[in-house]
């Protein structure tokens, strides 16, 4: 469901901390359903158009509270990707998606410069100030390297826009896609870990394909941190065709993560 959300009660993400300085972080910048309502008037109103690209209930594929018990904390945008794509640099933030990847129009105008540079004021930068925030706090704290993940899903199969981005990528995606930007954002050993784990699990893991590393990514890069973009194909755990959740898939992939998630962060932590 969109959900268009008055200014002043608008919350472009949620932040949940554990007790005392963070020692990790896991990111979920896609995840988000909600338009402020000083963005709504740009978009077109049609919901299942607007919602084809989201990270459909990525969110509850982990267990906040236990993450947090475990000293990670965890950033969550609420904001759509359709405003603001949290997974761009600024200048492709804002209405970064005139038409979605199935080639659907999402805009009924553009903004002018100055409401744009208002926008990713109030709903991108904030997003990657905190961030940095959590990233001092963990390192201030350690003096050590922070492990990072920045979580996401991508359809099972790519789109026409996906092929023009990418045109050598396979048309069966694995299970799980982990990026490190080639070898740039973390240590070999941490991607390693990630890979070993999910493949013991039968999620079939692949490195760098189809996707690098987004914006995100690259932003952690520059700061004492090992950080890995994690894409979780949604056939392993939804009905792509009808956008719902296959409730034993679900379950099973989320013991998965979290299990994973639990001896990367023990791991990795310092």
């Amino acid at each position: 469901m969109v959900k268009v959300i008055p200014i002043d009660t608008f919350k472009s993400f949620d932040l949940h901390l554990p007790n005392g300085d963070p020692t990790g972080i896991l990111s979920i910048p896609h995840a988000g359903t909600e338009i402020p309502e000083d963005m709504a008037p740009f978009l077109i109103n049609d919901e299942w158009a607007l919602n084809q690209d989201v990270d459909w209930r990525v969110d509850e594929l982990v267990d906040i509270d236990y993450l947090k018990s475990l000293g990670i904390a965890v950033i969550k945008a609420n904001i759509h990707r359709v405003a603001i794509d949290i997974n761009r640099p600024e200048e492709r933030t804002v209405f970064c998606w005139k038409k979605n990847t199935h080639g659907l129009d999402l805009l009924n105008e553009e903004p002018d410069e100055l409401q744009r540079k208002l926008f990713i004021e109030k709903y991108h930068k904030t997003y990657f100030d905190a961030l940095a925030d959590l990233i001092s706090q963990s390192v201030h704290k350690s003096r050590k390297v922070v492990p990072v993940i920045d979580l996401h899903s991508m359809p099972s199969r790519p789109t026409e826009y996906h092929l023009q981005m990418n045109p050598q990528q396979k048309m069966e995606r694995p299970g799980i896609c982990l990026s490190d930007l080639e070898g740039k954002s973390c240590i070999p050993e941490y991607i390693e870990l990630l890979e070993k784990e999910f493949t013991e699990r039968g999620l079939d893991p692949a490195i760098n394909d189809p996707y690098l590393g987004g914006y995100v990514t690259q932003f952690v890069d520059k700061f004492n941190a090992n950080v890995v973009q994690i894409e979780i194909n949604r056939d392993v755990y939804m009905d792509e065709k009808v956008r719902e959740i296959r409730p034993e898939a679900f379950e099973s992939l989320k013991a998965n993560l979290m299990e994973t998630l639990e001896r990367q962060y023990k791991l990795f932590c310092p």
